[in-house]
Order: structure tokens, then sequence, then C-alpha cells
């Protein structure tokens, strides 16, 4: 026969299966159903499951972990894309190194590289023109302009991360970051 042992809270703290319950007046028969951590009631002799306990709720824990969220939204934003004009640029980290190449390129000798096609490709496919040096240097201020952008709008997130004393809060925050 299988028999629950319980604690003094009537909560399964032991399952076994025993010969003769009258030989084990602490355990309680167990044939209904009930496992470690179910409840025993003793009116109806049914055993049932208690809700999951939600552990505490760790305010400072959490802001540490939202504000390492905060940072890689920030990341990701800053390596996806960015507007110029009509037209959205890829910036992902290839994207990223051949714009900064020929930045580069353009602070040392102040012209583009040899067999630059006067042109970089959009998100669309289609091209935006970048006849002149100045042209590409419009086009990565729009690239340096979205990541302030970025940069603000973190530092907005952890201002209000700081200030933050409620999950709710922190929930709000989160659901801002998607």
């Amino acid at each position: 026969m299988r028999a629950h042992q319980l604690n003094e809270e009537n909560i399964v703290v032991n399952t076994i299966e025993v010969d003769d319950l009258e030989v084990f007046p602490n355990l309680v028969s167990g044939e209904d159903g009930g496992t470690v951590g179910d409840l025993y009631d003793e009116a109806t002799g049914l055993f049932t499951t208690p809700p999951p306990v939600e552990p505490p709720y760790n305010l400072a824990a959490d802001k540490l972990l939202l504000n390492q969220e905060i940072n890689e939204w920030r990341a990701k934003k800053n390596h996806t894309a960015f507007p110029h004009g009509a037209k959205v640029v890829a910036c992902d980290a290839l994207s990223r190194g051949d714009i900064d190449a020929v930045a580069g390129h353009i602070s040392l000798f102040g012209s583009f590289p040899a067999n630059f096609p006067g042109a970089w490709k959009a998100v669309d496919n289609s091209y935006i023109l970048l006849p002149t040096v100045e042209a590409f240097k419009t086009m990565y201020t729009s690239m340096t302009s979205q990541g302030t952008a970025n940069f603000n709008a973190s530092q907005g997130f952890k201002s209000r991360l700081s200030s933050a004393t409620t999950k709710t809060q922190m929930k709000s925050i989160r659901g801002d970051l998607a």
C-alpha cells in the first residue's frame, strides 16, 4: 500500500510503500494520489497540489538585469540600420566595417578609396548616390545621429530605471524596449 508521511501543516514530505498502515500510525493512505509537496485534507482524505509559490521580487537584482538589457538594446539598435534621407542603410557588423573603412580613408587622405563606386546600397537594394566626399559625410552624419538618438533613448530608460521602485515600473521599461 502506498502511504504518505505528512509534516505539521499536512504537506506530504515522503511517499513510501507499506504492508500495513496500522503499523505506521503517522502515515496516511496514498491510494488516491498525492505526491511530495501536495496538501492533505483530513476532512475529505484528498490530496491537492498547492499553487506554485512565486519567489520574492528582488528589485535590486532586477535593476542590474534591466540595465544590461538596456545596454544590449542600444548595441542592437546601433548595429541594425539608420535612416538617411528617404532611404534606410544597413549598419550590421559587415556594413559598419565598410562604412568605417571608407570614413577612415577619407580621414587619412581626404578622398574616396580607389574604385569607390560613388554610391551606397540601401536596405531596399536601391542606391544612394554619393558622388562627393561631402555626400558621404552627410550619410555618415545620419549614422552618428542615429547612434546619438539611441544613446539618448538608452539614457532615458536608465533614468526611469534609477527611479523605478516597483515591478510594474520595471515591466513598463521592458515593454518600451521591445
